[in-house]
């Protein structure tokens, strides 16, 4: 049984590279070998798993129903480090009830390698209720919940139910120990702690368990809050088992628990020059500097990993640079390091394989995504590619009936009903596309944007309850997501429940999204044409202190308002003193740049958002700033790629869609402000505006056909108001339907009458 102290390693580096995959169906391909299964038992009781995965992949193809063979293969999958591949065979496995118990340990421990936490304990309690006594589902369920940190009480009494079962279970004494800290209850930690210790003294025990146990005492001191002593521990424990993944891992979560990032990137500096080729050191402090936006330290400790001898390290280390370039949106570069990563390996699995297809997809290298998609065996697989390529070409009808024909072969891939629900939305389905969100959500909650999509979607119809219910799992689980805050805020506030939006405050107050939720508060309070109460409500209802970088959404909606308000310099001053409290932070600079173009200062304003992207490349709110200044200077052109730039760094981000069109329209430059309409509403299918503007468009130049018919029902079905219904009857009238025209025309009369 993997413990919550190993399971982290086996986490692919090349997760934030796949958009569709998530639990792969495993389906033939591979070399053709007749390996007789009595071998292939053989190989995996001589923990040979690596020579067995390509027999037993050609053997599953041919018998895609055995029980066994699917086991099997499922095994090697996950002693191999595929977890997520792992999943779907031994679940095959799992419906046969000879296969049921061992396919089940065995689906537990691959979601626990997965960190899919709610999935274990799923599987976990299916055994139990089987058999109260299993103690491997005992274990999987234990550590599953104790890494989701929630009913401490429930997870001791599975350890201590191992520990009775069998109590030289050295991973339940531990778990036991770590429970017992979490939940406070010191003295019986420590006299946990003292019988570990004891057993070191029996000789014996491993160089591992020993790194386990002096971690432990560390962990225990700083549970005390004796942050002197648990350092010390924790340094002396680091000088004893300098290659253990336990101490730094550990080590490296105290420090964060601490607010000392900067300690915990020194931790692992100092453990990856021990172990150069240690490549979960090496893409974790790649990682967490991307997220701090540190992008050139990321970069060079990356490079440092590409040019080592050893071949797999240094493949590592070309896939982490892919994440890197991810990270600062640049998806042709990401694509180009995935394959040089592939060159360092012998032989490409598939799902390596889709994954290098599916990046890029995402670069909108279509050729040449599609060109490696034939490398697959499966169609499925390729089906996926090509879908995702239809809809990089706007052609969301094609790739909606290649993922119909991908379905029935994955009824439970997120990916593949995620894009199923975004081709939908694309052509106006969208019925379908709420069962689709919802399938990918139940499937894996918390895999993509789904829930978030989904919310969104629901609040524009005005479906305030079911917007609720879509984000609300999502919420619990990712309580830090500032759009989440910002959505859940926005719900609250027209709902028109005081004690709805008494307990959204109450939950996001004192996070780090609170400054996103006020300013979405505050955001709201200026569209009902209350400003001051806006700007009240950030510099006296919120308790923010608008100088830390945490709450720059919210110093950025005050700088807006005050502008709005007529008082830009009070504005400026502001700004001024955030950047003079943090001078390097870009959203700082960024907000700056603002106040200065508002107060006339456009030189000063295009040099500061010019500096805000020096600090940080993907500032896509800088580059909406400066594409405005330089379309005001007559760079228009220029202005315009500013704005490109932004939406590919922020696809989300409306104002670069619109700034755009609207540039464009003023230019009269009509069929390029169209395609920036639709490129907003493919991204945002609910944008009243953008949907409006489209079928306008169409309307004028004489098309009045099912497609302008679509956007004007869509505008209406987005509440867009009278607007829409007037333009509704336009589509109508245009069509020949007069009478319908009439009728649409006569209800948005009586409506203005009653209100």
């Amino acid at each position: 049984m993997t413990t919550r102290f190993e399971h982290r390693r086996s986490h692919s580096a090349l997760a934030s590279l796949l958009s569709i995959v998530l639990v792969l169906a495993t389906y033939g391909v591979g070399c053709r070998d007749d390996t007789p299964l009595e071998q292939i038992r053989s190989m995996h009781a001589n923990k040979q798993f690596a020579d067995s995965v390509e027999p037993l992949r050609e053997l599953v193809s041919q018998n895609p129903d055995d029980p066994e063979l699917n086991y099997l293969y499922g095994i090697a999958l996950l002693r191999t480090g595929s977890p997520d591949m792992a999943i779907w065979s031994i679940r095959k496995a799992a419906e046969s009830p000879e296969w049921a118990q061992r396919a089940g340990l065995a689906l537990g421990n691959a979601a626990v390698s997965s960190q899919e936490w709610d999935n274990a304990v799923a599987i976990a309690n299916t055994l139990l209720d089987k058999n109260p006594d299993d103690a491997e589902a005992l274990l999987i369920r234990a550590n599953a919940q104790l890494e989701q940190r929630a009913d401490y009480e429930s997870v001791l009494a599975d350890f201590e139910r191992v520990i009775e079962l069998r109590p030289d279970d050295f991973s339940a004494l531990v778990s036991r120990v770590a429970t017992l800290i979490a939940l406070g209850r010191i003295e019986d930690a420590a006299e946990g702690i003292a019988d570990l210790e004891e057993s070191m003294g029996s000789g014996g025990v491993s160089q591992a368990r020993r790194s386990q146990i002096c971690t432990i005492r560390a962990m225990f001191a700083g549970e005390r809050d004796l942050h002197d002593e648990a350092k010390t521990l924790f340094e002396t424990c680091l000088s004893s088992f300098p290659r253990s993944s336990t101490v730094t891992e550990q080590y490296v979560q105290y420090l964060d628990d601490q607010r000392r990032p900067d300690e915990a990137n020194e931790v692992l500096r100092q453990s990856l020059e021990t172990a150069p080729n240690d490549s979960w050191l090496r893409l974790s402090l790649a990682r967490r500097l991307d997220t701090a936006k540190r992008f050139d330290e990321s970069e060079a400790v990356l490079r440092a990993g590409i040019t080592l001898p050893n071949r797999r390290a240094a493949s590592d280390s070309w896939a982490g640079l892919a994440d890197h370039y991810v990270a600062m949106q640049d998806l042709d570069s990401a694509a180009e390091a995935f394959e040089q990563s592939l060159d360092l390996v012998a032989e490409p699995t598939a799902f390596q394989t889709l994954s290098l297809a599916d990046i890029l997809a995402r670069a909108g290298r279509n050729e040449r995504a599609l060109d490696v998609s034939k490398q697959l065996d499966n169609d499925a697989f390729r089906g996926l590619i090509e879908a995702r390529v239809h809809l990089n070409m706007d052609e969301p009808a094609k790739a909606l009936e290649r993922l119909d024909e991908v379905l029935p072969l994955w009824p439970n891939n997120p990916g593949a009903r995620y894009w199923a629900a975004r081709a939908a939305e694309q052509l106006g389905d969208f019925g379908r596309a709420i069962e689709e969100y919802r399938q990918s959500i139940r499937s894996a909650p918390g895999f993509s944007d789904a829930e978030l999509r989904l919310g969104r979607l629901h609040e524009a119809e005005g479906a305030i309850d079911d917007a609720w219910s879509a984000i609300s799992r999502y919420l619990d689980d990712h309580p830090n997501n500032p759009e989440m805050a910002a959505l859940s805020m926005r719900l609250a506030t027209r709902e028109g429940k005081p004690a709805r939006l008494r307990n959204v405050i109450s939950e996001l107050s004192g996070r780090a999204v609170w400054g996103a939720a006020v300013a979405e508060r505050a955001d709201l309070l200026a569209e009902a044409g209350n400003l001051q109460d806006a700007i009240d409500t950030i510099r006296e209802g919120s308790a923010l202190d608008l100088t830390r970088p945490r709450n720059a959404d919210a110093l950025r909606a005050l700088v807006r308002h005050l502008v709005t308000l007529g008082q830009a310099e009070e504005a400026l001053a502001a700004a001024g003193s955030a950047l003079t409290a943090a001078p390097d932070h870009p959203a700082f600079s960024e907000i700056q740049a603002t106040a200065l173009a508002a107060t006339g200062r456009g030189e000063e304003a295009r040099a500061e958002f010019e500096r805000a992207l020096e600090l940080d490349p993907t500032n896509a709110r800088a580059l909406v700033g400066l594409g405005r200044i330089l379309a005001e200077a007559g760079e228009l052109d220029a202005g315009l790629d500013a704005f490109e730039r932004a939406s590919a760094i922020d696809a989300g981000l409306d104002e670069s869609y619109e700034s755009a069109a609207q540039l464009l329209i003023a230019a009269g430059r009509a069929s390029e402000a169209e395609a920036r309409w639709a490129a907003l509403l493919k991204e945002h299918p609910y944008h009243v505006d953008a949907a409006i503007a489209l079928a306008r468009a169409r309307l004028a130049r004489g098309d009045g056909g099912e497609r302008t018919l679509e956007l004007a029902r869509r505008a209406v079905r987005f509440r867009g108001g009278p607007a829409a219904g007037r333009l509704l009857a336009d589509v109508h009238s245009a069509r020949g339907d007069e009478a319908r025209a009439k009728e649409i025309l006569e209800r948005i009369e009586a409506d203005a009458a009653q209100s």
